[in-house]
């Protein structure tokens, strides 16, 4: 029961974030509201139940003047906005701003910076943009799924993209995000002229989003676990559907009435080049989140002072593989963990009124296995290589295996013949080491450099890699081909 409420309440969250106003009143009084009144969705629209329902059971409301506006679309702006309200998030108000399109004081601020985990952004050499206008596409969805579910430290054979034949099209930084998703059914492409597509770049209309949504939750809807570890709800104390719902899932489900904060004890084994670490499973009613934590030399490291490895959700995984060249957020790591440290290893457990460290376990990350065939700490440079295939060019450059790694920079430029980042912009940055190719057609957009926005067919251009480190970057060769 709780496999099928976990790809349900998926599915809720994916359509959720299209709908422009969201609420969950109508779930817990169970008063009603028409939407006959609308004046653009009368009784034979095809998506009038779905819209009814949803309008009754306070999911979404009207956009004003006795409109829905079904073919409406989603922005990126309202998309942070039914995040946060879906993951039930507490706004933050940052002193400074992340986005220079998105200023202090604006109504999306808030919504914005909060939201910020799951979302994804656009960087440039000037700074990073948010593109609050712009329509919220199904790549971001695939994004915010898996970094708010817990999978974004899971590796996944990317040749599961191959069944779509718009593989392009997705954004290389967000190819690995899209490949978890479809890998773990939480996405699905679909037939469009004959061939199988996944559309990152599509997004949903209101009345679309309605259906769907309508079709997944109201037959279901008795099903849903107030303590469910994908979901954040109020205090439910005697409630019958919760008591129900624990005489269904079995005696071991009683201790998660629990509100007692209670921490994880977290152990290490080390197999071959990983280091495995597994922590006591949480039952707790208030449990968010497990937050993976290490430090060099913090001996009693805690989240978020220390920074986090990954944030998992469900309550039920409780265990992950570590290896030197893992990226980590924040504290003394230093952008990505490395062989031969001694590192202290902890679990932080989340609850919605507070966090409780557990014990700590110091063990030392073991060498990978390619460690033999190249110095981890290298800062070499990647060699690029140009194949022009159809109206695009195919390119590709070698992967780099350093323990401190940051990223690929894709640089282009018309008249540079040693072209590198930051001087020449850039074309993708690329965070993943295993993706080390991306094509390129007339049209798409450059940042910064001497492009001038967008890249045009037949110029020739200097084509380069420049490999990003923690400590510093180094341009690769250069190779000039004419874009088809």
């Amino acid at each position: 029961m709780k496999r099928s409420m976990t790809l349900i309440l998926t599915i809720i969250f994916i359509l959720v974030t299209a709908v422009p106003v969201y609420g969950t009143e109508g779930h817990s009084n169970g008063t009603t509201r028409d939407s006959a009144g609308f004046s653009d969705v009368p009784a034979d629209h095809w998506a009038y139940n779905a819209i009814n329902w949803m309008v009754g059971n306070g999911i979404v409301e009207g956009t004003g003047e006795n409109q829905f506006m079904p073919a409406r679309g989603v922005t990126r702006d309202e998309y942070a906005k039914m995040m946060v309200l879906t993951l039930n998030l507490k706004l933050i108000n940052p002193p400074g701003e992340s986005f220079l399109d998105i200023k202090k004081g604006g109504w999306q601020f808030k919504y914005v910076e909060t939201a910020k985990p799951y979302m994804t952004g656009f960087r440039t050499a000037k700074g990073d943009y948010f593109k609050p206008s712009d329509s919220a596409v199904r790549e971001d969805m695939a994004v915010a799924l898996v970094k708010a579910l817990g999978f974004s430290n899971e590796t996944t054979d990317p040749s599961v993209l191959s069944q779509f034949s718009d593989e392009a099209q997705i954004s290389p930084n967000l190819k690995k995000y899209v490949a978890i998703a479809v890998s773990h059914g939480l996405m699905e492409g679909y037939e469009s002229g004959g061939k199988k597509v996944f559309a990152p770049n599509e997004g949903l209309n209101r009345a679309s989003a309605a259906v769907l949504l309508y079709n997944a939750f109201k037959e279901n809807e008795d099903k849903i676990a107030y303590d469910d570890e994908k979901v954040t709800y109020d205090d439910v104390e005697n409630s019958g559907e919760e008591e129900s719902n624990s005489e269904e899932e079995g005696a071991d489900e009683e201790t998660d009435h629990d509100t007692g904060l209670v921490s994880s004890d977290i152990r290490v084994s080390i197999s071959g080049d990983k280091a495995l670490l597994s922590w006591d499973r949480i039952t707790s009613s208030s449990f968010t989140g497990y937050k993976v934590v290490i430090s060099r030399n913090d001996s009693t490291p805690v989240y978020p002072d220390n920074g986090y490895l990954a944030y998992i959700t469900d309550r039920n995984t409780t265990s992950m593989t570590v290896k030197a060249g893992d990226g980590y957020n924040g504290g003394d790591i230093g952008g990505n963990l490395k062989s031969g440290v001694d590192y202290y290893f902890s679990i932080t457990v989340l609850y919605n009124d507070g966090k409780v460290p557990g014990n700590v376990v110091r063990t030392k990350l073991p060498a990978g296995s390619n460690e033999e065939d190249e110095d981890f700490s290298a800062k070499r440079s990647s060699n690029i290589r140009v194949n022009v295939s159809g109206d695009r060019a195919l390119l590709s450059w070698d992967r780099i295996n350093s323990s401190d790694f940051n990223g690929y920079k894709v640089v282009i430029s018309r008249n540079d013949s040693n072209p590198a980042y930051p001087d020449d912009g850039y074309f993708a940055y690329i965070t993943d080491r295993n993706t080390t190719s991306i094509t390129v057609k007339a049209g798409d957009c450059y940042n910064g450099g001497d492009i001038g926005g967008n890249l045009e067919s037949g110029v020739n251009y200097y084509f380069s890699i420049t490999v990003l480190y923690n400590d510093g970057k180094t341009p690769g060769n250069a190779i000039r081909a004419k874009l088809p």
